[in-house]
């Protein structure tokens, strides 16, 4: 039975799309400036996220969860099905973030395909320095792809998750790795390619006659970035960090027994080794706002369905009584 929700996902104006690009791009040609001018024009207040996606970039729904890019021109592999992703999840799940706190956690019980490894930005380069190889990598921020080309490199072939206007920037900087690994484009919740935002209240209607695949909080916030997602495929929430998206992939893909290394969440700084134009980490001043409520959340959305989530950072200052111990 198909649900409003995937009947309101279905409605994709990729020709209206399609033209505004278009335009942008001709107005590119005159001055950057001019660029970004049309791209204000030409996508309102409701559409205003498809403004980040880079003009030379073409996006086609090819199925079901499947998408066809081109580059100037240039077709790409299409994208996979999240649930065409290889089954993880008769193995213990690792999401490995970035934090200090990992540069002290010992690998070994990681090694051999003992547990399923999932590398969340950054964290893809701290693996490789330990000789262990992800069996998966999330990416949710456009402007790691940007900066973060050594660490894709750093994990050269492993299938990757990635939020929508991420995959289209990476696609369009490196569209040979792209091509190069198995690729998942997801949406944020609100933020669905060529499909206008809706009021918190139809978001709300839409999830109710939807079997509930949201848990979203009493009062959205205007961004739409607090919730889980039983249905990231449908759109996820970012937490404002990758690895709460990882995790609404992980349970998702079946994970039962997940343990988290590195969400360290105190603004001090990556464990690998950064440039002295590091992007800043704004993860302390979203805590309040986006990181806890949205970790809240999860922690009502899995009680009682037997998933197991640890969380191993000795210095993270979500509330112990979230995560099993």
């Amino acid at each position: 039975m198909t649900t409003p929700l995937e009947i309101h996902l279905a409605r994709r104006d990729e020709r209206r799309a399609d033209r505004a690009y278009r335009i942008i791009r001709a107005a590119t040609k005159v001055s950057s400036l001019t660029g970004k001018w049309a791209g204000k024009l030409v996508f309102g207040t409701t559409t205003s996220h498809m403004r980040y996606i880079p003009p030379e970039m073409a996006i086609h729904a090819a199925g079901t969860g499947s998408w066809a890019l081109t580059v100037a021109g240039r077709p790409l592999a299409p994208t996979v099905p999240l649930t065409n992703l290889p089954g993880l999840m008769e193995r213990p799940v690792s999401i490995v973030a970035s934090g200090p706190s990992a540069l002290d956690h010992a690998w070994d019980d990681m090694r051999g395909g003992k547990r399923f490894v999932i590398a969340v930005n950054g964290s893809a380069t701290i693996l490789a320095q330990v000789g262990i190889k992800p069996d998966l990598m999330v990416v949710i921020d456009d402007k790691f792809c940007v900066s973060g080309a050594r660490h894709f490199a750093a994990a050269a072939g492993v299938p990757l998750v990635i939020e929508t206007i991420a995959g289209a920037t990476w696609a369009t900087l490196a569209p040979d790795d792209f091509n190069s690994r198995a690729v998942v484009l997801l949406e944020r919740v609100n933020s669905w390619y060529a499909i206008p935002k809706v009021s918190a209240a139809e978001l709300a209607r839409l999830n109710d006659a939807s079997g509930k695949p949201w848990t979203l909080p009493e009062k959205m916030d205007a961004t739409f970035r607090v919730g889980w997602s039983a249905r990231p495929e449908w759109g996820f929430f970012s937490g404002r960090t990758v690895t709460f998206a990882a995790l609404q992939v992980a349970v998702r893909l079946g994970a039962r027994d997940i343990e988290i290394i590195g969400m360290d969440l105190g603004g001090q700084g990556r464990a690998y080794q950064e440039p002295g134009n590091a992007r800043p980490s704004y993860l302390q001043a979203h805590y309040a706002d986006y990181v806890l409520p949205s970790f809240d959340l999860m922690s009502r959305a899995l009680a009682d369905t037997g998933v197991r989530v640890r969380n191993l950072s000795p210095v993270c200052p979500l509330p112990r009584h979230l995560f099993a111990t």
